[in-house]
């Protein structure tokens, strides 16, 4: 609203906190992408899948909305600078130039948020790609991603996180950060406490829908008992964020806005940790043959390490033994109840043992050992020798 001074310097000051220096747009918007880009090429190395090419066309998109916000962000000061002298000489020219100025910091706002939008969609269709390996063939058609529901609701569920931790973030910034800020006017306070409290509350509201519909679409592969608990807190906290946002609504405050944005900072953290845990089970298999793939060459070029006998029992006693037991339960169950399923199945007891899930409701979770290839089968092969004994 260009109209109105509150709006404007509302505007003006959000983008002053987002850019506090000239490389944080780089560091904020570029490096972490780039980070993605450098992972995924690793992690996904010899699949072909188009998950590494969406991040690179989300880190040329980022470049431009990159651009668009710095521009923003000087616009306004030109814009002070060709008022001021606008006001002082009456030249049709200085006016001009005002208006121009107001135009190029409307535009450049527009063209910044159209490139996050877009940069964001690629962002989150790569990563997304990656927990669904029922997509991994047909994702090399460029047009999928704007067709696959389970892109679309995870990018939905992006956005809305994004509006429900930004609004939080300012709120807890003008509200509470070192007492408030101060000196400000009444009529300020009052459109700033309406405008945060309303996209929070929007965010917040979208975030239980999109986050179910994400977890229904999951394939098998990504889901784990650790996935549904994280997901489960996140819901759980967010629920708490509706009511302290009910309360300040209601009573036309905004004293619960640090507990709001440490709520959600809390859930950010317990949903990201949750997305690790789907991209690490979802590739498990495919980094089981890239390691063991790297052994191999590393055995055929006589590289160190390459011939190390590796024990089965050695591991077994220093890895198994505290927790398992052939004949009796400890605290997984005994060997003999598990193992008959896995004769003649030796590669499914070694992507077990590397990845393990919760099988009996009885027991509680094995975790992951972090043993190498070559060691899972090892010991596969050590406790189903001792097995058939």
């Amino acid at each position: 609203k260009t109209g109105n001074h509150n709006y404007l310097k509302f505007a003006q000051e959000i983008i002053q906190y987002t850019t506090v220096s000239k490389t944080a747009g780089l560091f904020l918007g570029v490096v972490p992408i780039l980070a993605l880009v450098m992972i995924f090429a690793q992690l996904l190395h010899t699949l072909k899948i188009a998950s590494v090419g969406y991040l690179i066309t989300a880190l040329v998109f980022m470049v431009f909305a990159v651009i668009f916000i710095y521009t923003y962000r000087y616009s306004f000061k030109f814009k002070e600078v060709f008022e001021g002298v606008k006001n002082d000489v009456k030249d049709e020219e200085v006016s001009t130039l005002a208006e121009n100025m107001s135009a190029l910091t409307n535009k450049s706002a527009l063209w910044a948020l159209g490139f996050l939008y877009i940069a964001g969609y690629f962002v989150i269709a790569g990563i997304t790609l990656v927990m669904y390996p029922q997509e991994w063939q047909i994702s090399n058609s460029f047009f999928h991603i704007f067709i696959s529901g389970s892109i679309f609701v995870k990018w939905l569920f992006f956005v809305a996180l994004s509006f429900a931790l930004t609004g939080s973030f300012l709120m807890y910034l003008y509200f509470y950060w070192e007492g408030g800020k101060s000196g400000l006017s009444d009529e300020f306070k009052a459109l700033v406490r309406e405008k945060t409290l309303s996209v929070t509350k929007k965010g917040a509201l979208l975030l239980p829908l999109t986050l179910l519909l994400h977890l229904v679409t999951l394939p098998g592969s990504a889901v784990t008992g650790m996935v549904f608990g994280l997901s489960g807190a996140a819901l759980f906290i967010i629920f708490a964020v509706y009511h302290l946002l009910y309360d300040m609504i209601k009573n036309g405050n905004v004293t619960s806005s640090a507990r709001v944005f440490m709520l959600i900072v809390v859930a950010v953290i317990a949903l990201a940790v949750a997305d690790q845990i789907k991209i690490t089970q979802s590739t498990s298999k495919h980094s089981l043959q890239l390691a063991a793939a790297y052994d191999a060459a590393l055995k055929a070029a006589g590289g160190e390490g390459a011939a190390a006998e590796v024990s089965g029992e050695a591991i077994f006693k220093a890895k198994c033994s505290a927790c398992h037991k052939f004949d009796q339960k400890v605290v997984g169950p005994p060997y003999k109840e598990t193992l008959p399923k896995y004769e003649g199945k030796i590669n499914e007891l070694v992507k077990y043992i590397n990845a393990p899930v919760k099988v009996n409701p009885d027991y509680p979770p094995m975790p992951a050992q972090g043993l190498k290839p070559r060691e899972a089968r090892a010991v596969a092969e050590y406790i189903m020798t001792e097995y058939k004994k």
